[in-house]
């Protein structure tokens, strides 16, 4: 299964991390066939464990029993029940009839997408789920960290230089959108900023268990040791260094401050029990991220001061909230933003503008109220799971992973607010597999108290 979460980890954010992504019911089918296979071969030979003990299934159950939930409903979405089945009404009266003519009695205006929609959601949870329990010791969650901060670093290198010798393409595609701009392998900079950050995150987790392991197990010979730990600084220094300077050069503005939320949350839940060398490495990301804004941050401070884009989004949240008040229970079926902007935009909203750009208001659309609540409640289970036992994190290398749960929940949510992260196979594949490591550590670590 590792190897399975390395290779999408490390091909996800080609051009099938775009904002349209080329290949992205491909890599639906890769995750979902594979750990529905993989997942019961390992139960089967009785070799389920995280991190050398029997993991404790209550939060999984409650997060499957959500997810059971949500797909039941999803699929009630795309029946055609007439007793949940409810009229759309324009802002436009005028196209009312016809609009309803087209319409399918569904919940869902468009239940194939609802359906497909359901598939993507579903193979997310099975690969948390497959990465927690693929963790069947510490080293495989720190080894996993480690690749985690080293693709971000090679992709980072790469939206480097492709900024300074060919702005204007994403590999062999033509940019669409800000040609000028740094935005790696993405079509749009806010995407790539938020894949950055997590970058910039496994790069911390990674850098501050180097740091305490190079103290704590001391080598043969002492230029064996220089030799060491040289190696390991250097190449977390440079890969921290590259991702923190392509954070500034994409000028996103939600993006650097999400980035800057996740790290504070990071440095906050350390900050009581981390030592010295731990300090060192949070110390010197700040300070690395700091000189670089003084040279680099020319471009952001430039789009911060531009408020032309507040117009517009305030305009199609507008549009969002009132659509919402048709359907607050409902919903208008899950995947189906789009489809609902073509019946509600008015002239005044931009073509481009086919997504909701708040990841929250757009789910309360599409799913409805009661169902995005559901959909929010694990993510707020594992926040309450880990700070409810962040005491008994004994192991000081376990909490530098741990750490990562809450610190990548604050990042991405925060983005979320304004931005669409979530639809982005190469973040939301991260993401998730960064939450499935920190959880496997987590519950290490709880373990390992208890015995």
């Amino acid at each position: 299964m590792r190897y399975v979460i390395m290779l999408v980890l490390l091909v996800a954010p080609l051009p099938f991390g775009s904002a349209r992504p080329v290949f992205l019911w491909g890599w639906t089918f890769v995750i979902t066939s594979s750990f529905a296979v993989l997942l019961p071969i390992q139960f089967r030979k009785n070799n389920i464990n995280c991190c050398g003990f029997r993991p404790s299934n209550q939060y999984l159950l409650i997060i499957l029993s959500c997810t059971l939930i949500l797909t039941l409903w999803v699929i009630l979405q795309t029946l055609p029940i007439n007793f949940f089945h409810a009229p759309i009404l324009p802002l436009d009266q005028n196209t009312s009839a016809l609009t309803q003519s087209l319409l399918p009695r569904t919940i869902s205006i468009v239940p194939n997408k609802s359906a497909g929609s359901l598939l993507i959601v579903i193979s997310h949870i099975l690969l948390f789920v497959g990465t927690y329990y693929c963790i069947q010791s510490r080293k495989n969650a720190q080894q996993l960290i480690t690749f985690m901060s080293v693709v971000a670093g090679l992709y980072g290198a790469y939206a480097l230089i492709n900024f300074f010798v060919s702005p204007d393409k994403v590999l062999w595609f033509d940019k669409l959108h800000d040609p000028k701009v740094l935005s790696g392998t993405f079509f749009n900079r806010n995407n790539y900023a938020t894949y950055a950050g997590l970058g910039i995150l496994a790069t911390v987790s990674w850098g501050s268990i180097s740091l305490t392991g190079e103290k704590n197990h001391a080598p043969f010979h002492k230029w064996t040791l220089v030799k060491f730990c040289f190696t390991k600084r250097c190449i977390v220094s440079l890969i921290g260094i590259t991702l923190t300077s392509t954070l500034l050069l994409t000028g996103s503005k939600a993006g650097v401050l999400a980035v800057f939320l996740g790290l504070i949350t990071y440095a906050l839940i350390l900050l009581k029990s981390i030592k010295t060398m731990a300090l060192k490495t949070i110390v010197t990301f700040i300070s690395i991220a700091i000189a670089l804004f003084a040279i680099s941050g020319d471009l952001l401070l430039e789009r911060i001061e531009d408020t032309n884009w507040i117009g517009q989004r305030a305009t199609l949240y507008q549009i969002m909230l009132e659509a919402l008040k048709e359907r607050p229970i409902h919903g208008y079926g899950l995947g189906t933003f789009e489809d609902i902007l073509r019946v509600f935009r008015p002239p005044s909203v931009a073509d481009y503008f086919v997504r909701g750009h708040s990841e929250f208001l757009e789910s309360f659309l599409t799913l409805g109220v009661p169902a995005t609540i559901l959909v929010l409640s694990p993510f707020l289970l594992l926040l309450f799971h880990f700070f409810r036992n962040r005491k008994k994190i004994n192991n000081e290398e376990d909490l530098f992973v741990a750490a990562t749960l809450p610190a990548a929940i604050v990042l991405v949510g925060s983005h979320a607010l304004v931005d669409f992260p979530m639809q982005i196979p190469a973040i939301s594949y991260f993401f998730v597999a960064l939450l499935g490591v920190g959880f496997a550590n987590l519950e290490a670590s709880i373990n390992n108290t208890k015995s």
